[in-house]
């Protein structure tokens, strides 16, 4: 059976990250597979091989589970799956990889039988308490094109429980009145209509799909908007029209949006610009250390507020020994890291890192 089916096309320095979280509880077909069938096709015209110069028309294709961590050794490959990637997908050719499925989270017709009693219990044992158990994959398709502005690589994405619905394509779901495949432009217009509905180029309740282009992966965090400097002006104006004393004039004035301390970091190439792949490894390296940071700061901050806060009783005690040292798990910036997640309500002397890239000098030598 197919679940995924996606097309698409990137340029010169463009990637698309597609978020793939599959949950067995959710799926109609019973038991559930050990592995997901994923095939990635480069659906440009063979001939195009040789138009190396206006190229080159090929991709760089990658999945790995959210788990992944390129600066750590894989513990447990039988159970989270191990990386996958073709860095020269050709004109015309496609690549196939298999998803792991932990055996932990697959549905048989035992577990089905036994009811949400079952389910219930096993759901008693997991740490996490986020709903039913799941696994994520992340999949990456990025250009290859050195040369050409306007040269387009198009693409064709496939996941299903079997290969033989790999084979078949859209003639697998096409018979059953699904619609077309999804498109990358389409996914970005339903984030912006806050849409809620069945996504295009899915055909299971089990899969859930985010898909990211280049805009979406460079753009976090997000800049400070001016919507908080208008606000201060609204709220100066109704003070001045109102007339009121000068302490609710020096009251809005204390609740005024204070400026934040950005640092701003541009990373860009060379010689025949691609800010693909690696500039984009760097970028989340970036944030997910800078996140860290931020983390470990403000935990020192709260222990050292706590140790001034201490009664005068506790004076004469010794201090229990504080480990500052960071967490080294967590410094090691994951693919999928950024600081995105963090509020805002940190200290005002905290200084926020935002990573961009400049594609200004893109295919000039």
């Amino acid at each position: 059976m197919l679940l995924v089916h996606q097309a698409g096309s990137v340029k010169v320095g463009e990637v698309v990250r597609f978020t793939l979280t599959y949950t067995p509880s959710n799926d109609r077909i019973l038991p559930s597979p050990s592995h997901l069938h994923l095939k990635i096709k480069n659906t440009s015209a063979i001939p195009l091989r040789a138009a190396y110069l206006h190229g080159p028309y090929t991709l760089h294709v990658a999945a790995y589970p959210a788990s992944f961590n390129p600066n750590h050794k894989v513990e447990d490959p039988q159970k989270e799956g191990v990386p996958d990637f073709e860095p020269l997908l050709k004109a015309g050719s496609s690549w196939s990889s298999k998803l792991t499925v932990p055996e932990n989270i697959r549905e048989t017709g035992n577990t089905f039988a036994s009811g949400h009693q079952t389910r219930a219990s096993q759901d008693a044992h997991r740490d996490d308490k986020k709903g039913p158990p799941s696994v994520t994959w992340i999949i990456e398709i990025a250009s290859q094109i050195l040369f050409s502005n306007t040269a387009a690589v198009h693409f064709e994405l496939l996941v299903g429980r079997d290969e033989r619905s790999l084979d078949l394509g859209f003639a697998a779901v096409a018979s059953h009145g699904h619609g077309t495949p999804g498109q990358i432009h389409d996914h970005q217009k339903d984030k912006r209509r806050d849409n809620v509905g069945q996504q295009k180029g899915l055909y299971s309740r089990a899969v859930r799909l985010v898909v990211e282009d280049t805009q979406a992966l460079w753009d976090k965090p997000a800049l400070p908007s001016n919507d908080a400097r208008k606000d201060t002006r609204s709220s100066k104006e109704s003070v001045r029209k109102s007339k009121e004393t000068e302490t609710s004039t020096e009251e809005a004035k204390d609740n005024a949006p204070k400026k934040k301390k950005i640092h701003l970091v541009v990373l860009t190439h060379g010689l025949h610009s691609n800010i693909g792949a690696d500039m984009l490894y760097m970028k989340e390296s970036i944030d997910a250390t800078v996140r860290q940071a931020r983390i470990d700061a403000r935990n020192r901050k709260a222990a050292y507020k706590k140790s001034q806060n201490k009664p005068a009783s506790s004076a004469d005690q010794p201090d229990q020994p504080t480990d500052d040292k960071p967490n080294e798990e967590a410094t090691t910036a994951p693919l999928s890291g950024g600081q995105e997640d963090l509020d805002d309500d940190g200290d005002e002397d905290e200084e926020q890192v935002i990573v961009r890239g400049f594609s200004g000098n893109a295919v000039k030598t």
